[in-house]
């Protein structure tokens, strides 16, 4: 690995564009074998290696340096060299941008293969998965806490335990209600529970919820959100703008940049691949995206995939699936 020098690979435009109105110096916001997060005045440029792949704010290198990086850094771009503190660059002459929003019009889920998608990430939640969230929304139903007991015995009392997913199901559910109400716009539905919260403050309960830089809650909340783009297209931007501006100011800044992502329908590399695997017919190309999504950090594939299967539930209208 050359000490200071690399050599970009593809840029998404988002990425691009911050890279336009860079303000001469980021801050670091997270360091990562594969990943090196900054943040440039208010946006978000991800450094990332080939193995990670495109992303809404990615700029995709060949190499991370080797060269320590300081938590504040000089940013300086140049017609063919972007320069990061001690890190450099280059810029091929021909670039490739890369666009991360899915062709949501283009896209109808197919339900049978929503279902191979549920028998997957259900498998993952229960097979000693490292995501409380996961684990309480497929295993909860359990009083005890079911298999969430047993992965959290060491560290928490099963008070804790159950406390946690009866939080987890209860505000899960509730946010199913209330988006229920809004795509579908019933009267009779604003009768679903007593009291019910707003949106709001069902958005509000998730966010931040969970360890790092893009909590658990957040992750669930993304992946409901990339769910109704996926079945509403462009009329899901407005209810979508709604839930990251309840949700973003209550997390992290890289976590609600990634928010404010999904809202716009923007998502990576790997959602591409599976949201085209879902519009498909083939079961081997459904179970290698799927597996792709899952190994995305320790449990924000499996929360982001479990917040896009809820987000499935939300409707029956059927407009945009396929009987396929």
């Amino acid at each position: 690995m050359n000490h200071t020098n690399a050599t970009a690979q593809t840029i998404s435009i988002p990425a691009w564009d911050s890279l336009q109105r860079a303000p001469g110096e980021a801050r670091v916001l997270g360091r990562f074998e594969r990943v090196v997060d900054l943040l440039l005045g208010d946006d978000i440029l991800a450094l990332a290696t080939p193995d990670v792949g495109c992303g809404p704010f990615h700029l995709v290198v060949d190499a991370l340096p080797a060269a320590p990086l300081p938590d504040r850094v000089a940013v300086r771009v140049l017609p063919d060299v972007v320069q990061v503190g001690p890190w450099r660059f280059a810029l091929p002459a021909e670039l490739p941008l890369w666009n991360p929003r899915p062709p949501w019009g283009q896209l109808a889920l197919i339900p049978a293969r929503l279902a191979a998608l549920r028998e997957v990430v259900s498998a993952a939640a229960c097979a000693g998965s490292v995501s409380p969230l996961a684990q309480a929304l497929y295993n909860g139903a359990h009083t005890d806490g079911g298999e969430l007991q047993k992965a959290h015995a060491k560290s928490q009392s099963r008070q804790e335990i159950f406390t946690q997913t009866h939080f987890i199901r209860k505000t899960a559910q509730q946010l199913h209600a209330e988006i229920l109400k809004d795509l579908c716009g019933s009267a009779a539905l604003r009768e679903v529970s007593h009291k019910p919260p707003t949106l709001d403050a069902a958005v509000a309960a998730l966010a931040g919820w969970g360890p790092g830089l893009t909590p658990s809650g957040d992750d669930f909340l993304a992946g409901l959100m990339l769910a109704l783009w996926a079945r509403q297209g462009e009329a899901a931007r407005p209810l979508c703008a709604r839930i990251a501006a309840a949700a973003a100011p209550r997390t992290t800044r890289l976590s609600g940049a990634f928010l404010r992502a999904a809202a716009e329908g923007l998502a990576d590399q790997r959602w591409h691949t599976l949201l085209h695997a879902l519009a498909g017919s083939s079961d081997g190309a459904l179970e290698t995206a799927a597996q792709a999504v899952l190994a995305f950090g320790a449990s924000s594939g499996l929360d982001m995939l479990t917040g896009f299967l809820w987000g499935n539930l939300t409707t029956d209208d059927g407009r945009r699936t396929t009987s396929r």
